[in-house]
């Protein structure tokens, strides 16, 4: 979407300057003295374009960049692990599911999750659900192939603990227990060979 441009005029002192307004985020020595009230100052997600050749020059607010806080005027890259989705004065923890790197955030592919160690987007492990972007292992009462979601195990049959990749057959005169966790007798007058 485009959004209007606020034009100002200001006189800036800086040192360190780098080109397009952007400074590494522990750059603690780069500080913006404006003669006029820039009004970028005061709106939150913005920053000012300036020709670096002038010090009084026409300058522009723009909004901030995705993956880029902007505040008192300056935009500043976000850390590796933190994220902004753009015209924010802010940085955000890296969402679940998501990498973030000093290049950008984007989110893990289809039946993946992020390894927080490594920092990368790895593949669902058997035993696991990765619908939602994160390996959670599967409850007890389901089984995971490492797809979209666990699965519940058969009639007949059970899982009794967190992250089973199968489940197991009740005994015969035995039948699996309503949350399929463990196996119960038959009911009077019922039988089950197979469990």
């Amino acid at each position: 979407p485009e959004f209007p441009l606020k034009t100002v005029t200001i006189e800036l002192i800086l040192e360190n300057w780098s080109p397009g307004g952007t400074v590494d985020w522990d750059d603690a020595s780069l500080v913006a003295h404006p003669a006029d009230v820039c009004q970028c100052i005061y709106t939150p997600g913005t920053y000012f374009s300036r020709n670096e050749t002038d010090a009084i020059t026409e300058s522009h607010c723009i909004w901030c960049l995705p993956s880029y806080a902007c505040r008192a005027g300056m935009q500043y890259k976000c850390p590796a692990h933190e994220m902004s989705h753009g015209q924010s004065s802010t940085c955000m923890p890296c969402l679940p599911g998501w990498k973030c790197t000093y290049e950008g955030a984007e989110p893990c592919p289809y039946l993946t999750y992020m390894d927080q160690e490594s920092n990368d987007c790895k593949f669902c492990t058997p035993g696991h659900e990765c619908g939602e972007l994160q390996l959670l292992p599967c409850w007890p009462g389901t089984y995971g192939h490492g797809g979209y979601e666990c699965i519940q195990c058969l009639p007949g049959s059970f899982s009794n603990v967190s992250g089973a990749q199968f489940c197991y057959n009740c005994e015969p005169g035995t039948t699996n227990n309503y949350m399929r966790t463990g196996c119960i007798p038959c009911g009077v007058n019922h039988y089950s060979a197979d469990g």
